[in-house]
């Protein structure tokens, strides 16, 4: 009876260590940046937020999705506002995934692009960045290309002669397709 009991304390043990390091204990960490493209709350039984970000890459023109989850209904409200914004998103990565704390993208893309297939919970918002500028072939772009004059009236000082308006110059964007 008493092996029994220490055999069962064992495996019990063992199981429990098990659960802990594949679903409780964080993989890794890290930070990673680009534009909100998606961000919505779905599931069947338990209602998760999920969001896919963009990530572009300046030496090619190939894009990147990270797809992650938000179990803090604070980080949810306020990724939901930014949508189309480049953001930089703070994430824990599990080795598995827990039904409560979002989605398994095991088999999405992110296994694809050669990352691990772990569960991605985003904690924090690092930054709001300001949007960079990507080409994108076959896309309108907006490149400066002359200096136009544009007048701008200013009024006349009150003891000297009326004198001409200054003239200031700005940027005229055009449309450039490649």
């Amino acid at each position: 009876m008493r092996k029994f009991l220490l055999a069962f304390l064992l495996i019990l043990l063992i199981l429990a260590g098990y659960v802990y390091w594949m679903y409780f204990r964080v993989y890794s960490e890290g930070s990673r940046d680009g534009e909100l493209q998606k961000f919505s709350r779905k599931g069947n039984i338990f209602k998760t937020y999920e969001g896919e970000l963009v990530q572009m890459s300046l030496r090619s023109l190939n894009t990147k999705v990270f797809y992650f989850s938000v179990s803090d209904q604070k980080i949810a409200d306020s990724l939901e506002k930014l949508v189309g914004q480049q953001v930089k998103l703070h994430y824990s990565e599990y080795n598995k995934s827990l039904p409560w704390r979002g989605e398994n993208y095991a088999s999405s893309t992110n296994v694809q692009n050669g990352e691990s297939s772990g569960q991605y919970i985003v904690d924090r918002i690092d930054a709001v960045l300001q949007p960079a500028y990507y080409p994108q072939p076959g896309m309108p772009q907006q490149m400066p290309q002359q200096q136009a004059p544009v007048q701008t009236p200013t009024a006349p000082p009150t003891s000297a002669p009326a004198a001409q308006p200054s003239v200031q110059t700005a940027p005229v964007m055009d449309t450039v397709v490649n």
